[in-house]
C-alpha cells in the first residue's frame, strides 16, 4: 500500500491547529492559569492610571494658562478611571478572595475560567484605553469659551435634578423663556450659575455662540444692564452714544446670532426690547414655556388677551397653588367658572390674587349650573389689590361657603368702588380680614339681597382679625345683629364716618382689643355706656408713625 502523501496532511494539520486546537488551548489556559491573566490586568491597569495621572497634570498646568480642556478630554479621564477604579480592582478583589486547597490552588474550574476570562477582556479594554490616550494637541479646545465660568459653593445638593431637567429644555430649543421661581435663598442664583457654566464650557457642541449671564436688582438700572451686556458680547459703546443707538448696535449684533441670556435678582418686568435683546412672540414664547414647568407651584404674570390668560389657568402638567393675576387690559368683567379655571386647577390654589386691573368692573364666580365638585378647597388667601372700577363679586350657581370653604386670609386694597361685601360673612373659616384704601365702602356687611344666598350659614364664626384703613365713606361694619364668637383684634384708621361699632363684637366670652386714634375713639357713639366703660381698657392708641398701609395693618393686629 502506497504511504499517505504528506503534503496533503499540512492543511487539514494547520485548519485544525486553527480553527480547533487554539480556541481549545485558549479557554482551556483559563482554567488553569487564572492569576497570570489577573496579574497582566493589573499591569496593564496600572500602565493605564499613569496616563490618566498624566493627562490630568496637562489639564491642571493649562488651566492656569487659561485653556480649557475638550469635552472628549475629560471624558476619557472618567471612562478610563472607571476601569482603572471599578472593573480592574473588583476583579482582583474577587480573585484574591477566592477558596484555595493544596498548595495554595484552586480546584474550582468553573471560577477559574469566568475570572481569566474577565480579566483578559478588561485587559483588552485598558489595552484599548491606553493606545487613545489625548496627545497635547487634543487635550485642549482651539474654540474660544462661549462665556464666563462663574464660582460655585462647594457641596451643592438638591439642584441636580432641576439643573438637568432646565438644561434639557435649553438644549432642545423648544421654549423661548424659562422661569426660575422660588423664595430668597432657595438657591435660584446657585442653579442659574451652574447652567451659565455648563454652557459657557461646552463650545464644541455649538449650542450657542454667547453665554449672558447679568445681575438686575432691585432698583433697575438698564444701562449698566445694557453695558453689562456689551462687555461680554466685547462691544464698545460710547458714552456719548443716545439709548436709542446703544440699544440698535446691541439688537443687530445679536439678532444673527444664537445667545443664551441669564438673568439673575430680577424683582420686576425687564423690558428687554429697550435694552436692545431681539425677542420673538412674546406671549406665545412665555405661555409655552409655562406649561413645560412641571414643578411650578408658584406664578405670578401679565396678559394682554383672555385666550393666553385661559391657557395659563389650565396648565394640565404642574401643581399651581399661588396665581397673581395681573393687569389684564380692557377686561371689565372676569368669569370665574369652570370653563376658565378647571376642577383639578381650583382644588390645587392655595393663594389666588388679582391685581392692576384698572378696566375690571366685576367678578363673577361660578355659572348657571355648576358641578358639584367644583370649588376652590385648599384655597387660604384671597387677594384682589388695585381694582379701582370693580363694584361687585357675584356669585352664580354657587354659595360663597362652599365656593372657598377654607379661606382664612382676605385682603381688597385699592378698589375704590367696590360698596360692601355682604357674602364675606358667610365663610367658615375666615380669620382675617383687611380692607385698606377703598373710597366707596359704605359697609362691610349689609343686610340685603346678596345676604339670603344662604341663610343657614352662621356670621363670622372664626373671624379673630379686622383691620379697616383709609375707608372714607365707610360707616357701619355690619348690619342688624351679628355676633363674633372668635373676635379678638378690630383696628381702625381714618374711617371718619365709622361713629358706632356693632354690638356684637362684645361678648360674655371675649372682649376683643380694640386699636385706633385717639380722636376716633372719642367721637364713637355709645347706645349703652357699660359697653364703652367694658372696652376702653381694651383700647389701645395707634402709634404717630403709623401710615395705615397693609404692612402696618398687618403689623399692628398680628403683635
Amino acid at each position: 500500500m502506497a504511504p499517505f502523501p504528506s503534503g496533503m496532511m499540512s492543511p487539514v494539520v494547520d485548519l485544525f491547529l486553527r480553527e480547533v486546537w487554539k480556541p481549545i488551548k485558549k479557554h482551556f489556559g483559563y482554567c488553569l492559569k487564572p492569576e497570570s491573566k489577573v496579574s497582566k490586568l493589573a499591569k496593564a491597569a496600572d500602565d493605564l492610571k499613569e496616563n490618566i495621572d498624566l493627562v490630568k497634570e496637562k489639564i491642571k498646568l493649562g488651566e492656569l494658562e487659561g485653556k480649557r480642556p475638550r469635552v472628549q478630554a475629560t471624558r476619557w479621564i472618567d471612562d478610563s478611571a472607571q476601569l482603572v477604579e471599578d472593573e480592574s480592582c473588583r476583579i482582583k478583589n474577587t480573585y484574591d478572595g477566592r477558596s484555595t486547597h493544596m498548595f495554595g490552588c484552586s480546584w474550582n474550574c468553573f471560577f477559574n475560567y469566568r475570572i481569566s476570562s474577565a480579566a483578559t477582556k478588561k485587559r483588552a479594554d485598558a489595552d484599548v484605553f491606553k493606545a487613545s490616550t489625548p496627545k497635547n494637541d487634543s487635550i485642549f479646545s482651539l474654540l474660544p469659551p462661549v462665556g464666563r465660568e462663574l464660582p460655585l459653593p462647594p457641596n451643592i445638593v438638591g439642584q441636580n435634578w432641576y439643573m438637568k431637567e432646565i438644561a434639557a429644555c435649553i438644549k432642545q430649543g423648544t421654549t423661548s423663556f424659562i422661569g426660575i421661581c422660588g423664595m430668597g435663598g432657595a438657591g435660584k442664583t446657585t442653579l442659574l450659575k451652574q447652567l451659565n457654566n455648563i454652557f459657557s464650557c461646552a463650545a464644541e457642541t455649538h449650542e450657542f455662540d454667547y453665554i449672558i449671564y447679568v445681575e438686575v436688582g432691585q432698583q433697575q438700572d438698564l444701562d449698566m444692564v445694557r453695558k453689562n451686556v456689551a462687555s461680554q458680547l466685547g462691544l464698545v459703546i460710547g458714552k456719548d452714544e443716545s439709548t436709542t443707538f446703544r440699544s440698535s448696535s446691541l439688537y443687530n449684533f445679536l439678532k444673527e446670532r444664537k445667545f443664551l441670556l441669564l438673568i439673575d435678582d430680577l424683582w420686576q418686568t425687564l423690558d428687554l426690547v429697550q435694552i436692545g435683546i431681539p425677542q420673538v412672540d412674546r406671549t406665545q414664547a412665555y405661555v409655552e414655556e409655562l406649561e413645560s414647568l412641571i414643578w411650578l407651584q408658584s406664578l405670578g404674570f401679565t396678559v394682554d388677551d383672555s385666550e393666553s390668560l385661559h391657557r395659563i389657568l389650565n396648565f394640565s402638567n404642574n401643581s399651581l397653588k399661588f396665581l397673581n393675576v395681573q393687569g389684564v387690559e380692557g377686561l371689565q368683567i372676569l368669569h370665574i367658572s369652570p370653563s376658565l379655571i378647571g376642577i383639578m386647577r381650583a382644588h390645587q390654589l392655595e393663594k389666588l390674587m388679582f391685581r392692576g386691573m384698572k378696566s375690571l368692573e366685576e367678578l363673577l364666580i361660578g355659572e348657571t349650573i355648576v358641578h358639584s365638585d367644583w370649588n376652590f378647597q385648599s384655597l387660604d388667601d384671597l387677594i384682589l389689590v388695585d381694582l379701582p372700577k370693580l363694584e361687585s363679586i357675584v356669585w352664580k350657581g354657587v354659595v360663597p361657603h362652599v365656593c372657598l370653604p377654607t379661606l382664612r386670609f382676605l385682603v381688597i386694597y385699592g378698589c375704590h368702588s367696590i360698596k360692601t361685601l355682604t357674602w364675606i360673612k358667610e365663610l367658615p373659616c375666615l380669620k382675617e380680614i383687611y380692607l385698606i384704601d377703598c373710597d366707596s365702602m359704605l359697609e362691610l356687611a349689609a343686610d340685603d339681597e346678596e345676604a339670603n344666598t344662604s341663610t343657614a350659614a352662621p356670621s363670622f364664626p372664626r373671624l379673630k382679625l379686622l383691620g379697616l384703613s383709609q375707608l372714607g365713606s365707610l360707616q357701619n361694619i355690619c348690619g342688624g345683629t351679628l355676633y363674633f364668637p372668635c373676635f379678638q383684634r378690630l383696628l381702625v384708621y381714618k374711617c371718619p364716618m365709622l361713629v358706632k361699632l356693632p354690638s356684637g363684637l362684645l361678648t360674655e366670652e371675649r372682649v376683643p382689643l380694640i386699636l385706633g386714634r385717639q380722636d376716633w375713639w372719642e367721637k364713637l357713639c355709645w347706645e349703652d355706656s357699660s359697653v364703652e366703660s367694658t372696652l376702653f381698657p381694651f383700647f389701645r392708641e395707634l402709634p404717630a408713625s403709623f401710615r395705615g398701609n397693609l404692612v402696618d395693618v398687618g403689623n399692628a393686629l398680628i403683635m
